[in-house]
């Protein structure tokens, strides 16, 4: 009899060593450290600018190409990580080349996806892509910029939010921590694979 519950007491010990093993295990910083952590680092953002070029084809049949220079300045400021609503809040003030915008925005990091570091040029040609001028691309900004932007579920280009950097290193790091707010906030990517 002794040999029979030990036997079982043994089975499911097993068994749930290999239900621990098979749940995902959230690792690093508490969502507090981490939140704190992308408050700090965001809040260094500050004024950026630059100029971005783009080109696209000439009406001729030439295969000649048209430059366009635009000056962008935007500021990001007044971030403010809340973790106990999962989200991040900031204020954003653009100027590109005259174009303003003003206004408070978030980041409801449960809705987000993924998180993509890449140079400002290619957030730039995505965007005048999908919204119908894929013949308009941006060549390069200078100086160079790094663009890191929070994708939300369903609106993979125009739902994101975009925040930019003159050190592309420090938008990995703080794409990092994002990403690990994110899923400790229960958001990222639904599909399985």
């Amino acid at each position: 009899m002794h040999r029979r519950v030990s036997f079982a007491l043994v089975a499911a010990m097993a068994s749930l060593n290999i239900l621990a093993a098979a749940a995902p295990q959230k690792r690093g910083p508490s969502l507090e450290v981490t939140m704190k952590y992308i408050q700090d680092t965001l809040n260094d953002i500050g004024l950026i600018s630059f100029v971005a070029t783009y080109q696209q084809p000439t009406d001729g049949n030439n295969g000649g190409l048209e430059t366009y220079h635009y000056t962008h300045r935007d500021r990001f400021s007044n971030f403010q990580a809340d973790k106990s609503a999962c989200r991040i809040d900031y204020h954003v003030s653009l100027n590109n080349d005259g174009s303003k915008v003003d206004q408070d925005r978030q980041i409801p990091l449960a809705d987000a996806e993924d998180v993509v570091v890449e140079p400002e040029e290619k957030y730039l040609s995505d965007i005048t892509a999908a919204s119908g001028n894929p013949a308009f691309v941006a060549t390069s900004t200078s100086p160079a910029i790094t663009a890191l932007v929070v994708r939300f579920r369903h609106q993979r280009i125009t739902g994101a939010a975009r925040l930019l950097f003159t050190d592309a290193d420090r938008a990995n790091h703080a794409a990092k921590a994002i990403t690990h707010a994110i899923e400790l906030c229960g958001g990222g990517s639904t599909d399985p694979f």
